[in-house]
């Protein structure tokens, strides 16, 4: 049982080395530096979002039927060979196969880790504690990718290249530390949970499940897009130095942080209806405000958005790990992931194309209406569905 518990600490490292992200501050003055529009890099990004939502759930089968360890060192190691040709190459057609590279180390590890997590706890009798680690891990992801941010913006100040060549190596770092995982023993026979029951299961016999994937996912596209697409053109607007890009994007990411730690707390003081509630509307209108906010006061905006963004991570994972059988959870958390990745491929060029051929501040406002009417779709699903009864039950 010791053995297995050292899943935990295991888990927490594998976060470090997957949030720890130098290039993250930088990658559009990088790709702008070799050339590229803003059209060529959010093809790239819409690459990797379908090629995570292509491998999605059958990485998260593979990983319930022949094991969460195999699923994981692969998905490490996909990511340590794609951020090789990043470090290394310098056109488009090699950045396209390393996004799909990346793309597939993503699927492989995410619902992997998070079920892992939650089985490790179940195994010592603490899963009543999942909300709690899972905090505290989204909280480790997030310090580590505002330290990358520091120093991603000091590297990148003698070459945009160097960031990509310390995350190869932190990349290679995990493959050992992913080899080293423990399974955890489970009395299902989960070969007998094909994807199209799982699937007929959701439709048929879980529609509240359904409906809180579909609305998390609604959130994690909205988060992600804000930080993938939108993050960097606002502090670019500023006319913000580059090494100031590296110091914002670490402020922000201590936030999240902040915030997921204090998630458990958050959801025992406020009740899990009015956080859902709370986290939808603040999200949509963080899109408005900071098209709306002027000069350096969008910090603030943007400070606000991702304290949400560190909420809603740990409690939108941790209820639908909640509705989940244990046969299917690596499954469910990976269809989650799936929808998210999904709504990020088909939205992200439109609003690349937005921002192109009209303004970043248009492209802001049309997100914020999406998001708010497909989070308040989803919402009145889980109303009616009255998934909140089955949470506080």
């Amino acid at each position: 049982m010791a053995d297995v518990q050292s899943n935990i600490w295991k888990l927490y490292v594998l976060k470090i080395s997957r949030w720890f992200m130098m290039f993250m501050p930088v990658f559009m003055l990088f790709y702008n530096d070799l050339g590229l529009e803003l059209r060529q890099i959010t093809l790239l990004q819409s690459t990797y979002y379908l090629t995570i939502a292509v491998f999605e759930i059958p990485s998260g089968y593979l990983s319930d039927v022949y094991g969460r360890r195999n699923t994981l060192l692969l998905g490490t190691i996909a990511t340590a060979i794609g951020f090789g040709m990043y470090a290394f190459e310098s056109s488009f057609t090699w950045f396209m196969v390393a996004e799909i590279l990346l793309g597939v180390g993503m699927s492989f590890v995410s619902g992997t880790d998070s079920a892992l997590l939650f089985e490790t706890l179940k195994a010592g009798g603490k899963e009543s504690q999942y909300i709690h680690h899972e905090g505290r891990v989204v909280a480790i992801g997030n310090f580590a990718e505002g330290m990358a941010g520091i120093l991603g913006g000091l590297l990148a100040g003698w070459s945009l290249r160097y960031p990509y060549i310390g995350q190869c190596v932190i990349s290679l770092l995990a493959v050992p530390v992913a080899a080293s995982l423990k399974e955890i023993p489970s009395h299902i026979n989960r070969k007998s949970q094909p994807v199209g029951a799982i699937l007929k299961y959701l439709r048929y016999e879980a529609k509240d499940l359904t409906g809180m994937i579909l609305f998390s996912s609604v959130l994690g596209a909205a988060t992600l897009l804000m930080a993938k697409i939108f993050l960097q053109p606002t502090f670019r607007e500023l006319n913000m130095p580059v090494f100031w890009f590296g110091v914002a994007w670490t402020a922000l990411q201590f936030l999240v942080g902040i915030s997921a730690y204090f998630s458990s707390r958050a959801d025992r003081r406020f009740g899990r209806r009015n956080m859902v509630w709370t986290m939808w509307l603040l999200i949509a209108a963080g899109f408005w405000l900071v098209a709306a906010v002027p000069g350096y006061a969008v910090l603030c905006v943007l400070a606000l958005f991702y304290l949400v963004r560190g909420l809603a991570t740990p409690l939108l994972r941790s209820y639908i790990n909640l509705l989940t059988p244990d046969h299917m959870r690596a499954t469910i958390l990976s269809i989650r992931s799936f929808v998210i990745r999904c709504m990020a491929a088909v939205v992200s060029p439109l609003l690349g194309w937005m921002a192109d051929v009209y303004t970043l501040r248009y492209a802001l406002i049309l997100a914020g209406i999406m998001f708010l009417l497909m989070g308040g779709i989803t919402l009145l699903m889980l109303i009616r569905l009255r998934a909140f009864d089955r949470l506080t039950s």
